[in-house]
């Protein structure tokens, strides 16, 4: 049997993410002392992302039978239909929250803002073309 392992590439993409954040916040820390709020943000970034992973990592250790139950059901037919439309339902609501927020912003008068929300919009629907064509070539 295959062991399980959540999030495959991405959870160590972001582990890597995290080892990359601490010397990052020392660097920034060290030479650039004028702004403390970024090597804080770094320390505290890198250091819940490790915790989280070392969580995740003692959790399949110690019950190995709770993460295969936990796989079983992630990839049961009715839990993937009802994820994909409730994914449907939260991508209509943000899209249709994302073009109220660019309407909303142009009232303002605010062209910079609503412009940062334009290109929210555009990288919004490049992820889902991105997704929709990924699943389409995998299924």
């Amino acid at each position: 049997m295959k062991p399980w392992k959540p999030f495959g590439w991405a959870l160590n993409a972001v582990t890597i993410l995290g080892a990359l954040a601490l010397p990052a916040s020392y660097i920034v820390r060290r030479y650039w002392p004028g702004n403390p709020f970024l090597g804080g943000f770094l320390l505290g970034l890198g250091g819940s992302i490790l915790a989280f992973r070392l969580a995740v990592g003692i959790y399949l250790r110690w019950r190995p039978d709770k993460a295969r139950q936990a796989e079983i059901e992630q990839n049961d037919e009715r839990s993937q239909i009802v994820r994909g439309k409730a994914a449907q339902q939260s991508f209509l609501v943000s899209l249709l929250l994302l073009l109220a927020l660019i309407i909303a912003l142009l009232f303002m008068g605010l062209r910079a803002a609503a412009m940062l929300a334009v290109a929210a919009l555009l990288l919004h629907a490049a992820v889902f073309l991105a997704a929709a064509w990924y699943y389409e070539r995998k299924m």
